[in-house]
């Protein structure tokens, strides 16, 4: 059975203006991802990795091109479906956490929920996490590996289809950053989650179903990987 395409872009392309400058950030560029996938996008500092996320997660709207999730062209709409697309469809991981100070870990998750329009109990999730014990705490009471984990809740507690991951084990030590590879490969594995995640470090990459390599605003190529790995049977 082909896998159901989730995501697709068709010529899609992106140039900012600065000043009287026009800088092509991405160029055409054809992509299909799939439900229940892990994407990994590698590729060396401006070679369009984020301007692609961007795109995907709505944050920005192509200059040309067609944006499809599940059939509908994200790029002909307004803003206000745009916003409810972001609310509803996708978690965003970022490699700088981006919790709210005064809120505790409890109501950092239930804000993203709620954002979402999800009501629920978050116990089983932060449990799940590692977290249990820490829902009151403050960010700057945890650790580095502790907030992301909170980003993960978080974004798991919005029920997204889709999660986009940008460089989320960047400013992690290595014990820590494998612990939320091994998040995100459960969320893709037992959750049936889109995982989308674009880094520098090479061998995240064997944990992906598909391995896009990015230069110079353009898809040099796509590998798929026959037998993904469980992150913690990855060669680092």
């Amino acid at each position: 059975m082909a896998p159901e395409v989730l995501m697709e872009l068709v010529g899609v392309w992106k140039t900012y203006r600065m000043g009287e400058v026009e800088v092509p950030a991405l160029k055409p560029t054809d992509l299909k991802v799939y439900r229940g996938e892990i994407l990994v996008i590698l590729g060396p500092s401006g070679s369009g990795k984020s301007t692609l996320l961007n795109l995907m997660g709505g944050i920005d709207q192509p200059s040309g091109g067609r944006l499809l999730y599940e059939g509908q062209d994200l790029s002909k709409v307004g803003d206000n479906r745009l916003t409810a697309y972001r609310r509803h469809h996708v978690g965003f991981i970022f490699q700088f956490f981006d919790l709210i100070s005064n809120l505790t870990v409890t109501e950092n998750v239930a804000l993203g929920a709620e954002i979402a329009g999800r009501r629920g109990a978050f116990a089983p999730i932060l449990e799940n996490l590692g977290l249990a014990g820490k829902e009151g705490n403050f960010p700057s009471q945890l650790s580095g590996g502790e907030q992301q984990r909170v980003a993960i809740a978080r974004a798991l507690a919005k029920e997204p289809d889709l999660m986009l991951c940008d460089e989320p084990t960047g400013s992690l030590d290595f014990r820590t950053g494998l612990l939320v590879l091994q998040l995100l490969h459960r969320a893709s594995r037992e959750m049936g989650k889109t995982v989308v995640i674009i880094t520098h470090n090479t061998p995240i990459g064997k944990m992906g179903d598909r391995v896009l390599y990015m230069r110079d605003g353009v898809i040099d190529r796509i590998e798929t990987n026959e037998s993904p790995l469980d992150p913690l049977l990855i060669s680092w």
